[in-house]
């Protein structure tokens, strides 16, 4: 995961630190990913689609999305393509190479596969150490005085612990 983390690093993409054999692995393992995860699959296409309906005022949340009647549908490229046009890139044109979430955010719908694939691999935390912190609290509010505590009990103060502690 590592390492497809680095192709997905647009200034590491070339991954020069790998003998060619296993920068061609990276490539084909994030491709079975995509391939795995179905992140190449656009949107199902109908069309014999009745127009939406107004949007209603209790519809809170129509705003912040996009109107799918507006958006033109487009047929995904096929993976090769997508990841050859994403190795062949250049970096000069895109705002601020150095921040790999908002590069992704801005290419997203020109690599559509590859940004989904992004978003899920960096998405998984770098350390256990916020898992491991939660067990040490656990430890110290389960302990000898407190065993009557039951599960409801538990987690409410594991919840408060963890956002008011901040």
């Amino acid at each position: 995961m590592y390492r497809i983390a680095t192709l997905l690093t647009p200034k590491m993409r070339m991954l020069r630190m790998l003998p060619p054999d296993e920068k061609d692995d990276v490539v084909k393992g994030a491709k079975e990913i995509i391939q795995k995860m179905q992140f190449h699959l656009g949107p199902a296409i109908v069309e014999d689609e009745p127009p939406p309906a107004k949007k209603q005022k209790t519809d809170r949340f129509a705003d912040w999305e996009g109107d799918a009647s507006v958006a033109s549908v487009t047929v995904p490229k096929p993976i090769d393509d997508e990841m050859a046009e994403y190795l062949s890139s250049r970096l000069s044109d895109n705002p601020d190479p150095d921040n790999v979430l908002q590069w992704w955010k801005f290419n997203k719908e020109r690599f559509p596969a590859l940004s989904k694939l992004a978003r899920f691999i960096f998405s998984i935390p770098a350390s256990s150490a916020p898992s491991e912190r939660a067990f040490s609290v656990c430890g110290r509010i389960l302990e000898e005085r407190r065993t009557r505590l039951g599960p409801q009990s538990i987690s409410n103060i594991l919840f408060l612990h963890s956002n008011i502690a901040k």
